[in-house]
């Protein structure tokens, strides 16, 4: 009985480390794509805008 429990204790530390890993790789993910979306955004408006007579 007192294995079992510490195999889950065990289990428990595994899958709490797995969430961290998995939170830290999803939050730089989503933190990427988003300054992605932000940089082509900011190169439409730029082309659009009357900054284009500087980039032309």
């Amino acid at each position: 009985m007192e294995e079992e429990i510490h195999d889950l204790g065990k289990v428990r530390d595994t899958c709490t480390k797995l969430n961290e890993k998995y939170f830290t790789l999803s939050f730089f993910l989503y933190f990427r794509i988003h300054l992605l979306s932000m940089q082509k955004y900011i190169v439409n408006e730029a082309n659009r805008g009357p900054f284009n007579v500087f980039l032309n």
